[in-house]
């Protein structure tokens, strides 16, 4: 968090500098007038134009696939399994549950993972938790695990900050160099910087982590065990956190009992035997402690 806030006055200054291409400036649009803002990543976000502070506070979840590297191959799909199921998943609750303002969700793909942010800041962290464990159960159910981290902060379009030439092409977000092509992510700030560290900071395994001072935010009847000082760990296997259901029938996941959970996870541990014994430890530890 130090960290990230050491950079915001540089960070600002390309922000809300205004742009010839990006149009940017330091007024803020109100939170249902989107502009025309799509692009490779599956649309820009929402309120781009107006100054950092107006994006800070918001939640937003970090999550990606378990073992991903382990199953990549050249010639199958394996690997794509569990990212696969984690994309449907996140698409799904967007789609058919939080669709508009200032339910509505942005997603962001970083390789084998996502970062999944609210519109606004919220009081109660009880939609990121419900979000994180509807996802992290139908990963599970597709064969996979996947790891989860809550936090909060601002996310900012960076494309303002890149060099010229780099601006010079971003209408495509492929940017050409010779005969070669460049990717670009313009997707930057501080809720990506603190799940990430969060996730990092975790227990090995599949892992629902948020900060300790952020249990008094829960409302929707998860239990949660402090690691240490900066690690809380949410139990996603078993219980049913109120509201759930609702999301679970409206995204029209199938919902699937705390036994089946169980047996899930047990067979995907079994099915994995490059699994670490830390990480199986911690599944018991965290998880499986008092499941049916």
């Amino acid at each position: 968090m130090k960290e990230s806030k050491k950079h915001l006055g540089a960070l600002r200054k390309c922000l809300v500098t205004k742009n010839d291409r990006t149009g940017w400036s330091s007024e803020r649009e109100p939170a249902d007038s989107l502009r025309d803002k799509s692009n490779v990543i599956g649309g820009r976000l929402p309120s781009l134009t107006f100054a950092l502070d107006a994006m800070s506070g918001r939640w937003a979840i970090y999550i990606d696939i378990e073992g991903f590297g382990a199953k990549w191959t050249d010639t199958t799909m394996e690997a794509f399994g569990g990212i696969n199921a984690l994309m449907q998943g996140i698409f799904w609750i967007g789609d058919r549950y939080y669709r508009d303002p200032p339910d509505r969700l942005f997603a962001h793909q970083f390789g084998d993972g996502f970062l999944v942010a609210s519109d606004f800041h919220e009081e109660m962290l009880d939609r990121a938790v419900l979000v994180s464990v509807a996802l992290l159960r139908h990963v599970l159910a597709n064969g996979e695990t996947a790891k989860c981290a809550i936090s909060e902060g601002e996310i900012s379009d960076i494309q303002g900050c890149y060099p010229p030439e780099i601006r010079n092409q971003l209408n495509d977000w492929n940017i050409q160099f010779g005969s070669g092509v460049m990717t670009v992510t313009p997707v930057l700030g501080s809720a990506l910087i603190n799940t990430v560290f969060l996730a990092k900071a975790s227990p090995s395994g599949p892992m629902l982590s948020i900060s300790p001072s952020d249990r008094e935010r829960l409302s929707c009847g998860v239990t949660a065990t402090n690691v240490n000082e900066r690690v809380s760990i949410v139990n996603w296997l078993r219980g049913e956190p109120g509201g759930l259901r609702e999301l679970q029938a409206a995204a029209r996941f199938r919902h699937y009992s705390e036994e089946e959970r169980v047996a899930q996870l047990l067979a995907y541990i079994e099915a994995n035997t490059s699994l670490t014994a830390e990480w199986k430890d911690n599944a018991s530890r965290y998880l499986f402690t008092g499941a049916i």
